[in-house]
């Protein structure tokens, strides 16, 4: 039973073996997450441009969230758990378990009740008519009071990530995405070969309706609610090695060293969020269109996170078990391999996009103009999404170490660097679409040089020669 989670194939077998077994299904995981998000953001193209471009300042909400619960307490989570089975100290790993549904409970709660006191007045500084604030008032208010559902959720898959079992992970991430598209079928309406949405929705059994866009938001968390009992029935049903007494319940040792490293991730999550937020916001400057236009756009970008997730999620568990069973070269030498297979996979994403923009934005508006704007947006910085590639899959891999520290100053570089050359662009009257895009562009190249070469000449340099 302990030899199926504690897997010596992942210290004494091949780097390619270990990596497909656990990449491949953590990385259709992340696709089936993209999907969830695709799939609402097609739903929200349905009802309207003003929807679009109110959600677009939502959705960073979601994905700070995702990458707090996943990445960041969630990488720890899985670091922690798969440094644990590589020493066999099973009582640290259930304890961590443990630790993890509070930290849940503590982050989404943190998060809903800064949403609910800080929103309202981020108003002036969205550029937005009342109707497109009215959509994302509506949409964020059901989400933000269901995100103890996605805290949950992603950090059960972390535990799970950590045990190296990612076949559940990518299973319980379909049911997610199947139950969400059930239940947002309830406001569908199909006429003459093609669907559209009703004006309402109507649930008898509860005798309430819902406007489309807090049905798009309902749908979405419902999808959560039927992930987690997939969780539940795993850990119910499995013989993982997380077994506690019940008079144990209560302990949660090596919590503080899960919130201490997760806090960390957390600043570069946070950053990462700012960095957006602050983009939208510079964008929103030119209008409407436009902010909807960088919302259909970043979209893209953040959902690049879980791509790479996909491949840092498994790697956190290779590199994890061979750091926790001391063969410190050889995680050094996992860790660089699984990051250049990241960087190969993204780079095929960003010619894509830089040579027909038009498959992604055509998914998701008519508009003309739309289109044009977030035509230019990824032909632009597509071209540059390698370096992202290279920085965020790096930073998932030091999770493994608990080396965090670069990461997170290589992503206030990149606020940095765009703070200051949005100045200039200002002070020098050179403040136009074109040129601001030229400086997202190079902000994430900056912060992917960075962070390589920050790493490589420090601290796993350090641990290589071990």
């Amino acid at each position: 039973m302990k030899q199926k989670y504690l897997s010596k194939n992942l210290i004494q077998g091949s780097f390619l073996k270990n990596f497909s077994k656990l990449a491949i299904p953590n990385l259709i995981s992340t696709f089936l997450a993209s999907g969830i998000v695709i799939f609402d953001l097609w739903y929200i193209g349905m009802i309207g441009e003003d929807a679009l471009a109110g959600v677009a300042f939502i959705f960073p909400i979601y994905m700070l969230a995702s990458m707090l619960s996943s990445g960041a307490f969630g990488g720890a989570i899985s670091g922690a758990v798969a440094r644990s089975i590589g020493e066999q100290n099973f009582f640290k790993s259930a304890c961590i378990f443990r630790s993890a549904l509070i930290i849940a409970l503590i982050g989404s709660s943190t998060m809903m009740i800064l949403y609910f006191v800080f929103f309202p007045s981020y108003k002036g500084q969205m550029f937005l008519d009342l109707t497109s604030y009215s959509f994302a008032v509506q949409y964020g208010n059901i989400l933000l009071s269901g995100m103890i559902l996605i805290w949950t959720f992603n950090v059960l898959m972390a535990v799970t990530r950590g045990l190296g079992n990612t076949k559940i992970v990518a299973i319980c991430w379909l049911m997610v995405l199947i139950f969400q598209v059930l239940l947002a079928s309830f406001n569908f309406q199909i006429e003459e070969d093609s669907i559209k949405l009703t004006h309402t929705v109507f649930i008898s059994f509860l005798n309430l309706v819902f406007k489309p866009i807090e049905w798009s938001a309902i749908s979405f968390l419902g999808g959560f609610v039927f992930g987690i009992i997939s969780a539940i029935i795993f850990y119910v049903l499995s013989n993982h090695p997380l077994r506690f007494k019940y008079s144990e319940i209560l302990k949660f040792d090596g919590i503080f060293v899960l919130f201490k490293s997760g806090s960390l991730a957390g600043c570069q999550s946070i950053l990462t969020i700012t960095i957006s937020l602050l983009s939208l916001s510079i964008v929103g400057i030119f209008g409407k269109d436009w902010s909807a236009g960088y919302g259909i756009a970043l979209r893209l970008e953040l959902l690049l996170v879980p791509v790479i997730f996909g491949i840092g999620g498994a790697l956190i568990a290779l590199v994890g078990t061979n750091y926790g069973a001391g063969y410190f070269k050889k995680s050094v030498e996992y860790a660089w391999k699984g990051t250049m297979v990241t960087v190969f996979l993204v780079s095929l994403i960003g010619i894509t996009v830089f040579i027909n923009p038009n498959l992604w934005t055509e998914f998701f508006t008519e508009s003309e103009k739309i289109i044009l704007i977030t035509g230019y947006y990824l032909t632009t910085v597509g071209i540059c999404y390698p370096f992202f590639a290279l920085g965020l899959g790096l930073y998932f891999v030091c999770q493994a170490f608990n080396t965090l520290l670069w990461p997170v100053l290589g992503t206030l570089l990149r606020l940095i660097t765009i703070l200051i050359l949005y100045l200039l662009l200002k002070y020098f009257n050179a403040f136009t679409y074109e040129n601001i895009l030229l400086v997202f562009a190079f902000s994430i190249v900056i912060y992917g040089v960075f962070i390589a070469f920050a790493l490589h000449l420090g601290p796993w340099k350090k641990i290589s020669q071990y």
